[in-house]
């Protein structure tokens, strides 16, 4: 079966379940803390995707990280992935079930890319432009990337505003030489 066919089941599969025993807040806060587990820890990452290291070691150390920070449902889930044995494909699953607790709730994922860090208050006006004209709540994500060279560049879905002095050198350059021509 295709990877992302059975990431995008299993995650649907525990949203629905979430969804139905009315702990989808609770969930969400538990796939959030195991995917950025996976994230921020490689050898946890590389365990759980040996193929030499056995089921039951794998469940044993899920249950030792997770048990006193997950709700109960959570743990099951990660035991049914490992008892199927798709343990390998947690960072996926916890990838899809956010975007779909996203598209559930209405909210549009959008990142600003800036020479230099953005302030508090800036972010925070950018943050409440983008709800009012997008009329949806907006999880904004901030980054910085000096090849910009001034200026940012908003991504909103597959929306894309590139207002950077970089690019705008570019356009000019391409101006210049197509008029030189």
């Amino acid at each position: 079966m295709n990877q992302s066919k059975i990431s995008v089941r299993y995650a649907r599969a525990l949203f629905q379940l979430a969804l139905e025993k009315n702990i989808l807040e609770d969930v969400r806060n538990d796939v959030v803390l195991v995917y950025q587990s996976l994230k921020d820890y490689e050898q946890f990452r590389l365990y759980l995707k040996s193929p030499v290291v056995k089921p039951s070691q794998k469940f044993n150390l899920m249950q030792e990280i997770f048990k006193s920070s997950v709700n109960e449902i959570s743990l099951n889930f990660l035991g049914l992935l490992v008892q199927n044995k798709r343990e390998k494909h947690l960072e996926d699953i916890s990838r899809q079930f956010l975007d779909v607790y996203s598209k559930h709730k209405g909210i549009k994922s959008a990142t600003i890319t800036t020479a230099i860090a953005l302030s508090e208050d800036i972010r925070e006006k950018l943050h409440k432009q983008l709800s009012a004209v997008y009329k949806a709540e907006i999880d904004l994500v901030s980054r910085e990337d000096t090849s910009l060279l001034g200026g940012f560049v908003i991504k909103i879905g597959d929306q894309q505003y590139d207002a950077s002095v970089a690019t705008g050198l570019k356009r000019m350059k391409t101006a210049l030489l197509n008029e030189s021509i």
